[in-house]
């Protein structure tokens, strides 16, 4: 795989190609398990975008509650390790 790759090749040692396409991945990974750890807690339609140190999550939720942006945040921030104040949740139907 691409991490097994990267691992064998060390640390540093990438061109920005190889780095690029490294972070792509880092990415649509963290985006699949935000998404599924959001789905788990009732949020089915849950679209998460990460690009570089920051993230977008896209919610059907009309009138979202404090205690859900919280939940969301937490979920995001510990899986991608992006900060609360780099997250940005759009909710609406």
């Amino acid at each position: 795989t691409l991490f097994r790759c990267a691992a064998e090749k060390g640390q540093g040692h990438f061109s920005a190609a190889e780095q690029e396409m490294i972070n792509m991945a880092k990415s649509i990974k963290y985006e699949a398990d935000c998404e599924m750890l959001l789905k788990q807690k009732g949020f089915e339609n849950a679209v998460v975008t990460i690009t570089d140190n920051s993230a977008s999550v896209n919610v059907d939720i009309k009138d979202i509650m404090s205690t859900e942006i919280a939940q969301i945040t937490e979920i995001v921030s510990s899986v991608a390790g992006v900060g609360a104040d780099r997250i940005k949740i759009l909710s609406g139907d």
